[in-house]
């Protein structure tokens, strides 16, 4: 009896040799960028392109940057990922990822968007990439500046500190998606930069430059000005 023990021991020590031998090294794995640089690039390119002068051009880049801004938390807890996935579930690389959630949460605090439960957040979420992936098909394929699986490994770096505990894993996930909703702008922008100028000559990414120029009253001047 004792024996068949033992060798049912070895047998399991070795499928859990193989499983593990199977898993990627997390230490060996290349994150990719936050943002695309082929996509900055084309977004910057066609914001040179539709300035008329060198005061626009540092006027739609002011409003670049600032929609930029919006997308900084996702952008730092990205960086973060790396440390929480080494050691011992990454708890000495977890308190700024930490931080950074819960400084979010207290800005969002009162917010419908973060007392809501996240069963329906979650499912959104998986609705979202669903539709993105299944969108790939057709010839409208949606284009998105930050990658719902930037935003998906955010989430998974959130169930490496949580620990199981479902309030924080609620809570932390309300915050990353509605940080990620923040970025609607910058998204927005994005979406304009990858539409071509019009055949009557208009350009949609300048038409929305110019609105968003005249609603945080940048003197209007500028636009008609030539190079």
């Amino acid at each position: 009896m004792a024996k068949g023990n033992k060798q049912q021991e070895r047998g399991d020590k070795n499928r859990k040799r193989n499983l593990t031998s199977e898993m990627p090294c997390i230490e060996d794995y290349k994150w990719p960028p936050f943002l695309g640089q082929s996509d900055v690039r084309l977004l910057i390119q066609r914001i040179e392109e539709t300035a008329v002068s060198e005061y626009e051009l540092k006027s739609f880049m002011t409003i670049v940057k600032h929609a930029y801004q919006d997308a900084l938390e996702l952008e730092i807890l990205y960086h973060e990922l790396p440390k929480l996935f080494i050691g011992d579930l990454g708890c000495r690389g977890s308190s700024n990822f930490r931080e950074i959630l819960n400084r979010a949460a207290g800005s969002m605090a009162g917010s419908e968007s973060i007392l809501r439960k996240t069963g329906s957040i979650t499912s959104s979420i998986v609705s979202v990439v669903d539709n993105v992936v299944t969108a790939r098909n057709f010839e409208c394929a949606p284009e998105i500046l930050i990658k719902p699986s930037i935003v998906l490994l955010i989430l998974l770096g959130i169930e490496r500190i949580v620990f199981g505990n479902k309030d924080d894993l609620d809570r932390y996930t309300n915050v990353v998606v509605t940080l990620w909703n923040k970025t609607h702008y910058l998204e927005r922008l994005y979406r304009k930069a990858l539409q071509r100028i019009e055949d009557n000559g208009r350009d949609p990414l300048r038409d929305y430059l110019v609105i968003i120029a005249r609603d945080c009253n940048i003197p209007v001047s500028f636009r008609w000005g030539t190079k």
